[in-house]
């Protein structure tokens, strides 16, 4: 009859609450002695899970994944659809390049042609240099001539006189005045084809009065090619 009136198979020691079998006389863990039934206490029946708590709350913790999954999945492709800004390109500063000063022109004076004189009977080559004021040299030089050899009717060039500017004075002793550089008084010059009196005496810088006196020309436009005239030139006063 005892026990069909127990149904839990189970009892608690009185000495240490560890669950033992109602079959058992001595407590296997403290050693108690278990051989009184009415000082065994009956085990209190632990209180059962209902089963709709239960699923409510396997509920609950589904739904509270499955939302913070599809946050996840959102969050993902908002990141995915986002565009990545492009840095904007910096513009390089240039150099504007130092501009090239122009050299300024420099004049050059234009060279006079040389003069045309056709070799008179009893002429030197010496004659011809005094009487145009240039070296003898320099009419060799300008003809190709090796000596002093010329014949009657020969044309030879004669150089201009260009006087040689002076670079720089040289520093004189007390009471010494230069002397002035020397200067042709007059050169000849043979009038060549299509020349004119007026543009002979601007070459030359004289009037065309000096020219016209000084060859005993009436009329300035009656000269011909060939025609030798004499140029005076000023005399530095």
């Amino acid at each position: 009859m005892t026990e069909t009136r127990f149904s839990n198979p189970f009892r608690r020691c009185p000495q240490c609450g560890m669950p033992v079998s109602r079959r058992s006389r001595t407590c296997w863990r403290c050693g108690a002695d278990l051989t009184h039934p009415s000082e065994i206490p009956e085990p209190e029946p632990e209180p059962p899970i209902p089963w709709r708590s239960a699923l409510l709350g396997t509920a609950l913790v589904l739904l509270i994944l499955a939302g913070g999954g599809w946050w996840i999945i959102r969050m993902a492709r908002a990141a995915m659809a986002r565009p990545t800004p492009t840095p904007t390109p910096t513009s390089t500063p240039t150099r504007t390049p130092t501009p090239t000063l122009t050299p300024t022109p420099t004049w050059t004076p234009t060279p006079i042609p040389p003069l045309q004189h056709q070799v008179q009977a009893g002429e030197t080559l010496s004659d011809i240099a005094l009487r145009y004021g240039v070296p003898v040299d320099a009419i060799r030089q300008l003809n190709n001539l090796s000596g002093d050899l010329i014949v009657v009717g020969q044309v030879l060039l004669v150089p201009v006189y260009t006087p040689t500017p002076i670079l720089a004075t040289p520093t004189l002793p007390p009471g010494v005045t230069p002397s002035p550089t020397p200067r042709p008084d007059k050169i000849v010059h043979v009038v060549q084809p299509g020349e004119t009196l007026l543009a002979i005496a601007q070459r030359y810088g004289v009037s065309l009065q000096v020219i016209q006196a000084a060859n005993g020309i009436a009329n300035p436009e009656r000269i011909q090619a060939g025609q030798t005239l004499v140029i005076p030139l000023a005399t530095p006063t």
